[in-house]
């Protein structure tokens, strides 16, 4: 995408927003007339609060803006930041779309390849006014915003018009002269300004769809109510990123519903007793179905992610050579996405979700309550995830340098068990000791990850080269497919080395004490 890279900073200003219920922004535009402003010629606006689907821009204190007239503008801010305008040809989708610069850099560090949505936006017809001083300087400005209209929900009723006034640093005093006379209209001041004004009025959380983990629990509440909110926080996230998915509107949302499927599936593999059994057994069959539909495009997106980590280092001549095995992973990534947006696309599978969330959200009677629905879910958590560590402990300890890559591959769900069911009852847990113990378990869960992406990716590649050979490729295209393979079986050879020695700093008494005192068992 070709961006005009026309930039500039925006130093010294504060803005001010107050909201005009009962205000024609004719009243608005002739207070400000008293006030020594002049007006400019109205023009209709599209005006977009962008951001990742998690907001992390929000979280990174910037604020990215996108104003569409006759031209587009992208107004960037920040904590304790000039603020920065680009003039672009469109909005962009990612920040890799931008001019090279600053601008796109905080942009880059921050989305971290997320796609850039417009998290609100509204349509309105806009007059801009300026105050100059003696020497023709602009000293203060405002932009009024009338007519306002959320878009994609004309429902939404806003004032009938707000204003921004600017003050520029060292001039604020004509700023303040034009907020007196608003406030003397009876406009009401605002604490934000006109797009964070739209977004509450349609109910718009800024900060991003809300993960499971901000399920608030309590250790005293009965154990079924806990599974059941931590269930349905999880059945929100998976619906959440259902249509992003199908969409490909970046890998993340696959990442963010895989991981909540599998979460799901952990959850009610510990919810014996907890939940009917009959709704378990429905459940687990269907989670089981949905968690391996997503496994061949996320591997996939996950060997495209690393393909310039396994190639970086090799002769430039090899990697021109791997070319056609890129393309192929491409091919299959393509092809997988589809038979998942197909899956998701399918009735039944929407159908399966709505019910699911409805039978969490629906009260169950006496005669259906588990024999350990009632008691407490501090309790209930703590036995189990024991009881994970415990099987995890067992298990690693058997494992030997010659133990088949089968058995590896079943410790790491076993720890990804235990590191879910922490994550998910995380509010039931002291906060401390529980970061010190998943900061340990993820440090024997990163030498597995490395292990079996390896593992995974040496097979495909033996695939794909037989594949490759079929289609008479390049012979250069072969022997580059066995450096490869090589260079990535090392890796694994490499992860599986260093086990010994991971898994002997996790199996120690101080991880057992953090995960006690976590669950409030120090003795």
């Amino acid at each position: 995408m070709a961006n005009a890279a026309t930039f500039r900073h925006v130093k010294g200003r504060t803005s001010t927003t107050f909201a005009a219920p009962r205000h024609t922004a004719d009243d608005v535009a002739a207070a400000l007339v008293r006030a020594g402003f002049e007006l400019e010629p109205a023009r209709s606006v599209d005006r977009s609060r962008l951001d990742t689907f998690d907001g992390r821009l929000l979280d990174a204190g910037l604020r990215l803006e996108s104003r569409k007239a006759r031209t587009t503008e992208l107004v960037l801010s920040g904590v304790d930041t000039a603020t920065a305008v680009l003039a672009v040809a469109a909005a962009p989708r990612f920040a890799h779309e931008l001019p090279p610069g600053p601008f796109r850099i905080r942009i880059a560090n921050a989305s971290e390849g997320r796609a850039l949505l417009p998290a609100v936006r509204v349509r309105a017809r806009c007059v801009h006014a300026t105050r100059r001083d003696a020497d023709d300087k602009i000293v203060a400005t405002a932009t009024i915003w009338a007519d306002l209209v959320v878009a994609d929900d004309e429902r939404s009723e806003m004032a009938a018009c707000t204003v921004e006034v600017d003050a520029h640093l060292g001039f604020e005093k004509h700023a303040t002269k034009a907020c007196v006379a608003l406030a003397r209209l009876g406009l009401q001041k605002l604490d934000h300004d006109t797009l964070t004004e739209a977004a509450r009025v349609a109910g718009v959380h800024l900060g991003g769809h809300p993960g499971p983990s901000d399920v608030v629990l309590h250790p005293a509440m009965a154990a079924v109510d806990g599974y059941r909110a931590v269930l349905t926080g999880l059945a929100d996230t998976i619906v959440a990123n259902w249509q992003g998915t199908i969409d490909e509107t970046d890998i993340e949302f696959l990442h963010d519903l895989r991981i909540a499927v599998r979460r799901t599936r952990t959850v009610l593999g510990e919810a014996k007793k907890v939940l009917p059994s009959a709704t378990l057994a429905d459940a687990r069959a269907e989670f089981r179905q949905l968690g391996s539909a997503t496994s061949p495009p996320r591997d996939l997106d996950v060997y495209l992610q690393e393909w310039s980590t396994y190639t970086d280092g090799l002769a430039p001549e090899t990697v021109i050579a791997l070319e056609p095995v890129r393309a192929l992973l491409h091919e299959r990534q393509v092809a997988a996405h589809k038979e998942l947006a197909d899956t998701l696309q399918n009735r039944a599978e929407a159908a399966f979700m709505a019910r699911w969330r409805h039978r969490l959200t629906t009260p169950t009677t006496a005669d259906d309550r588990a024999p350990h629905a009632d008691d407490a879910l501090g309790d209930v958590v703590a036995k189990r995830i024991v009881a994970a560590h415990t099987r995890l402990v067992d298990d690693g300890r058997l494992i030997r340098d010659d133990t088949p890559a089968d058995a590896v591959h079943d410790l790491r769900k076993d720890a990804k068990k235990l590191r879910y069911m922490i994550e998910c009852f995380a509010s039931v847990l002291a906060e401390g000791p529980r970061k010190k113990f998943v900061r340990r378990l993820k440090q024997l869960q990163d030498n597995l990850g490395v292990h079996q992406d390896a593992e995974v990716h040496v097979a495909a590649l033996r695939d794909m080269a037989s594949e490759l050979h079929q289609r008479n490729e390049d012979s250069a295209t072969m022997v580059a497919i066995a450096q490869l393979t090589e260079r990535i079986d090392q890796r694994r050879r490499q992860a599986r080395a260093e086990f010994t020695a991971r898994f002997a700093a996790y199996d120690t008494d101080g991880t057992r004490a953090d995960l006690e005192r976590a669950l409030g068992r120090e003795r």
